[in-house]
């Protein structure tokens, strides 16, 4: 099956790498695991907020952007609206959208990703209980 890794953001695929590592569960890790569980959900929660505090400076990037773009460029009797519509042209507002676009990417797979480790101590109980009825 062909999957289309390299449509994803290199920030994606590196949380990718360590989430495998952090989710591997077998019997000789087993004990090791469910007593790591929740220092995996904190620094997964962690890496969530980083992520989410990134993109809001993004955003904050944007709008900081177009208010100088404003200030230095506006002119009398121009509404600002169209000087920010002038702004939004610019080649570092187009940069900075794209890289909002892609963090909203990350942030986006970083929430599916907690919900996925928030239920990790579920998965080993049910190992625990498996190895439990095969002895």
């Amino acid at each position: 099956m062909k999957r289309h890794t390299d449509l994803l953001p290199d920030r994606v695929l590196e949380l990718q790498k360590e989430l495998i590592d952090d989710l591997e569960l077998n019997s000789f890790i087993l004990h090791d695991k469910s007593m790591r569980c929740p220092g995996i959900k904190a620094k997964w929660l962690q890496i969530l907020i980083e992520e989410q505090t990134f993109l809001k400076k993004l955003e904050d990037s944007v709008e900081k952007l177009v208010d100088k773009y404003v200030v230095e460029h506006g002119k009398m009797g121009i509404p600002k609206f169209k000087s920010e519509i002038e702004a939004r042209k610019s080649d570092d507002i187009k940069k900075l959208q794209i890289a909002i676009k892609k963090q909203k990417e990350v942030t986006r797979y970083m929430e599916q990703v907690y919900k996925i480790v928030s239920s990790f101590n579920f998965e080993i109980k049910n190992a625990i209980d498996l190895i439990k009825m095969e002895q």
